[in-house]
């Protein structure tokens, strides 16, 4: 009696840690979403990352730059994907939307957003 307790006891402890790490893994990624959005209002990021576009020069004296500027690109190529989707239901490639944003990631949202779709729009006109 007392293994078959202990069995269903370490089952139940089993299960209790397969829920917990199933529920902080999307917390987890939420949270880095969430980080990655506020890095959008980085001014300095943004025009370091489009800096390092045009020169190839990385600044030298920017804390976590490289883990920043990865986080941002994806997500605003994220986001210029969606937005893609769904004004004109094509689907381009995200390394076309993460070199979009490199180019122009000083610029203003809404200036990146109308450049993107205007891009993309000419682009499905050539393809008619």
């Amino acid at each position: 009696m007392s293994a078959l307790a202990c069995l269903i006891l370490s089952a139940a402890l089993a299960y209790l840690i397969a829920q917990f790490r199933q529920r902080r893994s999307p917390r987890e990624a939420t949270r880095a979403w969430r980080d990655a959005s506020e890095l959008v209002f980085d001014r300095n990021l943004r025009f370091w990352v489009k800096e390092e576009f045009e020169t190839g020069d990385a600044p030298k004296d920017f804390a976590n730059y490289v883990e920043s500027k990865n986080a941002l690109v994806s997500y605003m190529a994220s986001n210029l994907l969606m937005l893609a989707d769904r004004r004109l239901e094509i689907d381009p490639s995200t390394s076309d939307a993460e070199t979009f944003v490199r180019q122009h990631g000083d610029l203003d949202d809404d200036v990146i957003e109308s450049m993107w779709i205007t891009r993309l729009s000419e682009g499905r006109q050539f393809m008619a």
